[in-house]
């Protein structure tokens, strides 16, 4: 499971992208992660791309991205 955790966060988005750039998950719900699962069928093991949009109490908008690497 890849879950993002945080305090202060008013505002949230995550994304996950194949290796082709095809999003396979998305949630606006930080206590709602990605389970590895795509159209309810495993995943193949590989590297993924993940973003992360998120606002802070103070209004500030973030974004922060990189690579799950997908083991089963």
């Amino acid at each position: 499971m890849f879950n993002v955790y945080g305090t202060g966060i008013i505002r949230f988005k995550l994304l996950v992208y194949d290796r082709w750039g095809e999003k396979i998950f998305e949630s606006n719900d930080q206590l709602k992660g990605w389970d590895g699962n795509y159209k309810n069928s495993l995943c193949e093991q590989g590297v993924y791309t993940y973003l992360i949009n998120y606002t802070t109490l103070d209004r500030k908008a973030h974004e922060k991205a990189g690579h799950i690497n997908l083991i089963r």
